[in-house]
């Protein structure tokens, strides 16, 4: 990775700014409106180089860090654009970088750092196997050097906006594996040769009217040996690190205070995650939302600031006592390798008294459904 200064850095985030100027509130109102895909966005994003900001410089790339691409999508973010439609095409590419062969990186990065390929979309979820990443049913069967590919996959992102997918899929079959791990796949699929070649691609409409997400059945696709990324059988592997997470470990939290930077109102993951044992996520994000429509009613028909000026605070009391749940519930219904034999018999006395005690089961209740608004 090259050197960068500090001065590097802010010469970045003038250069993302005077991109976003170019793209004002009226170009993303429209683009929300019907529902499209902000292409132009994407075009001047692509042909400045910044999204080839974590490819090294021998594949193409800018040879950038992981804070020079944080700063790229904070200004996208911090203007009026949205860093969703593009980031993909930055980060998805680091499975191919760290586990495919040398011969798998000269073929598609330099591509993908052009912008000429565009690799956008991870097959993964599937309508069967929920989170659970290990009862994924999509097959991959070799026959002779390709791979016959049978499966569905759901709310894939991006997939109308990609030439190229990762797929995880299984390679041996579950009841022929020591671990649920074990025997799953990636692979590198060419979109463009396969649709209409087994490969179908339909689209999800939202309660929004968007089509962001789709379904994609595979039924006899055949790609080749050689796209395989990484080892057969290893995907598990392949699939998580820095790049891409198989999961959310169950303590990772953070909230940023305040939620309000200026004109910047942080909603939902991007100002505060709670581990998933107390379902929260949603639950916080449409908090989030609900305080903000209140404010800016209160602005566009009022003409008042206050609840703007207090969005952060009022979030922050409900994102707390979400946190403070969440953990609870967490140590509750989990035991960790370190814990000691008296903190294994306090989580159990824990249960028996949530178990006894009518008020503690009205408390978990309140919480586990939603504090108020």
């Amino acid at each position: 990775m090259a050197s960068v200064t500090q001065a590097d850095r802010e010469a970045i985030r003038e250069a993302i700014r005077r991109i976003c100027a170019g793209f004002p509130d009226a170009y993303w109102r429209e683009i929300d409106k019907a529902g499209d895909y902000p292409q132009a966005f994407v075009e001047a994003l692509t042909a400045s180089g910044y999204l080839a900001a974590l490819i090294p410089e021998a594949y193409g790339g800018a040879g950038l860090g992981m804070t020079e691409a944080g700063i790229i999508l904070e200004e996208i973010n911090r203007s009026p654009g949205n860093g969703l439609a593009c980031h993909a095409q930055m980060y998805t590419m680091g499975t191919l970088l760290r586990h495919g062969s040398e011969d798998q990186k000269r073929r598609y990065l330099p591509g993908i750092a052009s912008g000429q390929l565009r690799l956008q979309a991870f097959g993964v979820t599937e309508p069967n196997a929920g989170s659970e990443t290990t009862k994924i049913e999509t097959t991959a069967v070799r026959k002779g050097d390709r791979y016959i590919v049978n499966g569905q996959k759901i709310f894939i992102s991006r997939v109308k906006q990609s030439d190229l997918m990762l797929l995880l899929a299984r390679t041996t079959p579950r009841d022929q594996t020591k671990k649920k791990t074990e025997g799953l796949s990636v692979f590198l699929v060419d979109m463009r040769s396969a649709l209409g070649k087994g490969l179908t691609i339909r689209p999800i409409r939202t309660m929004a009217g968007h089509q962001d997400f789709c379904e994609v059945f595979y039924d006899d696709v055949r790609i080749p040996r050689a796209n395989v990324v990484g080892a057969i059988d290893d995907g598990w592997r392949v699939a998580e690190g820095r790049i891409f997470q198989r999961n959310v470990v169950a303590m990772r939290s953070f909230v940023v205070e305040p939620m309000q930077y200026g004109r910047l109102f942080l909603a939902g993951d991007s100002a505060h995650i709670v581990p998933p044992t107390g379902a929260k996520g949603l639950n916080l994000a449409a908090s989030d939302v609900y305080y903000l429509w209140q404010a800016l009613s209160d602005y566009y028909q009022k003409g008042s600031t206050h609840a703007l000026d207090h969005y952060a605070e009022r979030a922050l009391a409900r994102v707390w006592k979400a946190e403070r749940f969440s953990w609870w519930m967490t140590m509750l219904l989990h035991h960790f390798p370190d814990m000691t034999p008296f903190e294994v018999k306090m989580l159990g006395a824990e249960r028996d008294y949530l178990f006894s005690s009518h008020a503690a089961m009205t408390s978990l209740a309140e919480n586990y459904v939603g504090l108020p608004y």
